[in-house]
């Protein structure tokens, strides 16, 4: 997916926001705002809105001198989710459709976004979910293929949102009646903004679910792992029964490809325009 103009302020206030949960330093939030508008000054449109965050908090980090200014917030967040993990995990195991629900919840964890949002609120996303239905339904679909795959590759997305696609897969697991020959787990392989990491995964225990293994993609530095829409991710996806790609920056570098289930929250307007969906609903998409 391609910049849009609104994708341009997102990214200026994204920017800021790092440099504020991290500084009181004026001077510093001040040179953060000058060098993204540099960036974004000097970078092609035609690019995808993910390159451009790449490119700028690369920037942000190097400017504030910290590896992961978001590191505390994220362990926030993590926690905020586990503590909440056996409320949720009470809804699933008494709700009619079990998948359904967890996948729900799943996608209600998209919100603790944290370059859009700037307090994000995991309750009551889960209070809105569980009473609407999908924009986008592709349910039926994914419920029968996810079921019978007995591999899957799945994208993370944010820190604290992990521990609801554990418990969805939890859930998977008891609905079929056994465990996953591989569940293949990609993170970040380097801090950005509040992107799970493999620190964040462990932490949660995604390690712990059997036959799990964890794999990384670029977080725009050298060395962190392949880039999202690279050809080594494309084998990955080649080479699993069935693809989960968690949110919006998950689906703009992977949008291209098949047998791929995005499941996501819209929002923004260019993500909503895509799917010709309200900013704020859910999609589940099956990309054939």
């Amino acid at each position: 997916m391609r910049l849009e103009p609104d994708c341009i302020p997102c990214a200026v206030r994204s920017a800021l926001r790092e440099a504020k949960i991290f500084t009181n330093n004026r001077e510093l939030h001040k040179k953060v705002l000058r060098e993204t508008l540099k960036i974004i000054m000097n970078s092609d449109w035609n690019e995808t809105s993910l390159n451009l965050g790449f490119k700028i908090h690369t920037k942000v980090r190097k400017i504030l001198g910290s590896k992961d200014p978001y590191s505390r917030i994220k362990k926030e967040v993590n926690n905020l989710a586990l503590n909440m993990y056996p409320e949720l995990k009470k809804i699933v195991e008494k709700s009619d459709d079990k998948v359904e629900t967890a996948l729900k919840l799943a996608i209600a964890g998209n919100i603790l976004d944290f370059a859009p949002y700037e307090f994000p609120n995991l309750r009551k996303a889960v209070e809105k979910v569980l009473n609407e239905e999908f924009a986008v339904n592709d349910y039926l679909i994914f419920k029968s293929k996810v079921l019978k795959s007995n591999t899957i590759l799945y994208f993370l997305d944010n820190a604290g949102e992990i521990v609801l696609d554990k418990l969805f897969l939890e859930t998977l697991i008891r609905e079929r009646g056994e465990p996953y020959r591989r569940i293949t787990w990609v993170v970040k392989g380097g801090p950005f903004i509040n992107d799970a990491t493999i620190e964040d995964a462990v932490y949660v225990g995604l390690d712990k679910l059997p036959n799990s293994i964890i794999k990384t993609t670029s977080n725009g530095e050298e060395g962190t792992g392949p880039k999202p829409n690279s050809l080594e991710v494309r084998k990955w996806i080649r080479n699993h029964d069935i693809t989960i790609s968690k949110g919006q920056g998950n689906f703009e570098a992977l949008e291209e490809e098949k047998n791929i289930f995005f499941l996501l929250m819209a929002k923004c307007y260019p993500i909503a325009n895509v799917f010709r969906v309200k900013p704020g609903e859910m999609i589940i998409k099956y990309s054939t």
